[in-house]
């Protein structure tokens, strides 16, 4: 089951994607601060039709990371080639896939643990990288991820 997935950056740097049966797609929510640093989940809304904004896939990808400066890292996404771990949400499932890129010039590719290509759903991916020690926990289709470097 895959019904929720929970992202955190820091405690002021949170994500969260939750299906919505009628429509087929994942619902985003973005974190809200109140002046005494009170932090709840609110609709991430487009600002010209103030819909909330769905997605039909959710990919959390597992990356290397070099970090040069508390903002300024590298992300080993090209010289991936023999795959990585990546958890994607579609259909309301959570799918333990791997990812890798054959080069810089090809587009990423998810396969299966045993090597056969995993699609994606048709229509929009919201995509987010993890460091390879970032923690995952996962109780009756609520996964949480917790931003870790490397």
């Amino acid at each position: 089951d895959g019904s929720q997935a929970n992202v955190t950056f820091n405690i002021m740097d949170k994500g969260q994607w939750i299906y919505d049966q009628a429509s087929g797609k994942y619902l985003r929510w973005i974190e809200d601060t109140d002046e005494n640093f009170n932090v709840k989940m609110i609709p991430l809304v487009d600002r010209i039709t103030n819909e909330q904004l769905g997605f039909s896939n959710v990919v959390i990808m597992f990356a290397y990371y070099t970090e040069y400066k508390p903002t300024l890292h590298d992300i080993g996404i090209w010289d991936n080639t023999t795959g990585q771990r990546a958890i994607i949400f579609r259909d309301g499932q959570a799918f333990d896939v791997l990812w890798r890129t054959v080069d810089a010039n090809s587009p990423i590719e998810f396969m299966t643990s045993n090597g056969e290509i995993f699609a994606l759903k048709p229509g929009n991916t919201w995509m987010v990288l993890m460091g390879m020690n970032s923690g995952v926990k996962q109780d009756a289709g609520t996964w949480d991820f917790n931003f870790f470097l490397p």
